[in-house]
């Protein structure tokens, strides 16, 4: 996979913004650039003055999407600032058009488009101590996420989602309670005119003792650990994937992978690894979760997790042992299994599959276990009916009546799905679903599948 040196622009403030990789160096490039575009300024919540959206008339309406007229050159967009349940008005608030304070917190058209039809809240810090010449301090666009933390102060449900004066009212009213926060956001300058422009975001509100925890230090340092401390061979980074909410870090050891392959004997390779999940939003604990992949697929099998609160930095060693001891100590039992279940028949030996007859009873058999295999594992909890339902179609239409299966054969389809579910809707490979499908060589063929009349 190819990557192109990272650098850090208005798109990565983006809510969508990804990025994506193989190179451990450029992932550390990534989120070493990020954390020094990231601040976490602690404040009290009556020093957040919120401003409520109020659309102006260079902004385009198309089938109630609001699109930025471009031509007009800076998108005058106005924000109330106002008191708690007291309605705005030109004449008794001051309006704060974009424009105007275009020079310390004018964004591009990208980032207020997406904020324009996605939240339209935005916040100031005007905490007296940290006046520049009697100016507002810092000025922020909200992120999804940073309503979702609204939870703290009281205010839950969809109608945070829906952006109105009354919600930004309501916002406005919790932050009475004057609670020590702290304000996670991203920023990036560049210049225009001749001049720096500071564009910042929020991402979350968080408890003041919110311990801020360096992604890639973290990450690093577990990783060195494991080299030094586990006897794994060889660690290799097959992907990464980095938002401003989550870090997925997906290690390997093929080593390992060459070892179980000579001592099991299996058809197809089962590379083992480990991923190392992290975030400085406040989105995610610091995780390590024991993986599998099947050699020469795409997604990977998730196992047991272990997870370690953002109460101080990461301890490397605490980690690695507790790695050791539930997720290495266990690498074993999956290649075992599969081995185990080569010996189990799904076909039944007695069927004559050069009849009609015996291959009608091997597809019914086939079809039964994947169906009961389904429920076992709980597949529609993972991805809803629909999409369980495509799966199982496309299992049952490769189904191939003249020859026998094994219990491994099934088990392998089924560790294959997540592969599967990128092709019929890349939105619902979720983790869920590769947790479900690392538990398909434990279930007990023998019993799942309904016996067929033998001939």
């Amino acid at each position: 996979m190819e990557t192109t040196r990272f650098s850090y622009r208005e798109n990565c403030l983006l809510d969508n913004f990804f990025k994506m990789g193989n190179d451990l160096k450029e992932l550390e490039r990534v989120l070493n650039q990020m954390t020094a575009h990231t601040s976490f300024d602690v404040c009290n919540t009556g020093d957040i003055e919120v401003l409520s959206f109020k659309e102006k008339n260079n902004i385009l309406k198309d089938n109630g999407k609001i699109t930025l007229n471009k031509n007009s050159g800076i998108p005058v967009v106005v924000n109330y600032k106002f008191e708690p349940f007291k309605l705005p008005s030109l004449n008794t608030n001051l309006p704060l058009e974009l424009s105007t304070v275009a020079e310390s917190s004018i964004v591009t058209h990208e980032l207020l488009n997406e904020w324009c039809n996605n939240t339209k809240l935005s916040f100031v810090i005007n905490n007296n101590k940290e006046l520049t010449n009697g100016k507002i301090k810092k000025f922020f666009l909200s992120s999804k996420n940073s309503l979702q933390t609204m939870d703290r102060f009281g205010l839950s449900g969809s109608f945070l989602s829906e952006p109105c004066l009354e919600r930004d009212m309501m916002i406005s009213k919790s932050f009475e309670k004057d609670l020590p926060v702290t304000i996670v956001s991203r920023w990036i300058q560049s210049k225009r005119q001749g001049k720096i422009i500071e564009t910042r975001k929020v991402f979350s509100i968080l408890s003041a003792k919110y311990a801020h925890l360096d992604q890639w230090k973290s990450i690093n340092s577990v990783i060195k650990a494991i080299q030094k401390n586990c006897e794994v061979g060889s660690v290799h980074c097959y992907q990464w994937h980095v938002t401003n909410f989550l870090t997925h870090l997906f290690i390997e050891f093929p080593d390992k992978a060459e070892e179980f392959s000579s001592l099991y004997k299996l058809p197809q390779k089962m590379i083992p690894g480990l991923m190392i999940t992290t975030s400085d939003t406040g989105d995610s604990s610091f995780k390590v979760c024991g993986t599998y992949r099947i050699s020469g697929k795409h997604s990977v099998l998730i196992n047991k997790e272990l997870k370690k609160k953002h109460i101080g930095n990461v301890d490397p060693m605490s980690i690695v042992t507790d790695t050791q001891k539930e997720i290495f100590a266990e690498y074993s039992l999956l290649p075992e299994k599969l081995c185990s279940l080569m010996e189990e028949d799904i076909t039944n030996p007695s069927w004559d599959l050069k009849t009609e007859e015996g291959r009608e009873k091997n597809i019914s058999a086939l079809e039964n276990a994947i169906s009961n295999a389904f429920k076992k594992l709980n597949i529609v909890k993972a991805i809803g009916k629909k999409f369980e339902k495509q799966l199982k179609e496309q299992l049952f239409a490769e189904l191939n009546s003249d020859i026998t299966y094994t219990a491994y054969d099934i088990a392998m389809m089924l560790m294959d799905m997540p592969d599967r579910v990128i092709g019929i809707d890349e939105s619902k490979s979720t983790e869920a679903l590769q947790k479900a499908c690392f538990n398909a060589p434990f279930i007990n063929y023998n019993t799942i599948a309904p016996s067929v009349e033998l001939m």
